[in-house]
């Protein structure tokens, strides 16, 4: 399951496009159209607002690491208000200019059986590509501080 951190109330606005069932493998054409659509055209949200997402692991990983004051079974949903992102952008800094602070969340790969066998595989993640995720987050944070808006994650 993924988590995408993103910015809740910011403005949408509805885009009309051309259907987009013909890249999903229904026909939408003159005379045989998908029924998903408005004759040949589905209205898209678009925002300004950037969004960040990752896998529930890496998200799990991502608010422990900046403290975030969630509890356990709650990372996969969850808001930080308004008033309380520069904090959130504060952590984000700190986090990726101390000392050691990244590789120490970085997690190795690692393959697991169950007892039916089912197998459960974790690519892992190196010091790299978490500090990339907190980035991605922490731009979502900017955006957020810069017009006022609050960062949730569902």
């Amino acid at each position: 399951m993924g988590v995408t951190f993103h910015c809740p109330d910011a403005p949408v606005r509805y885009v009309r496009r051309p259907c987009s069932s013909p890249d999903m493998g229904v026909a939408c054409r003159d005379g045989a159209r998908c029924g998903y659509c408005d004759d040949g055209f589905e209205e898209v949200p678009e925002t300004d607002a950037p969004s960040a997402s990752v896998s529930g692991v890496n998200a799990a990983t991502l608010i422990r690491a900046l403290r975030w004051d969630v509890a356990f079974g709650d990372v996969a949903f969850g808001r930080i208000e308004a008033d309380q992102v520069p904090a959130a952008l504060r952590g984000t800094i700190r986090l990726l200019n101390a000392d050691g602070a990244v590789d120490a969340h970085a997690r190795p790969a690692d393959v697991a059986v169950g007892a039916m066998g089912a197998r459960s595989v974790d690519l892992g993640e190196d010091g790299d590509d978490f500090a990339d995720r907190v980035r991605r987050v922490q731009r979502v944070l900017v955006y957020a501080a810069d017009n006022g808006f609050a960062v949730g994650w569902d």
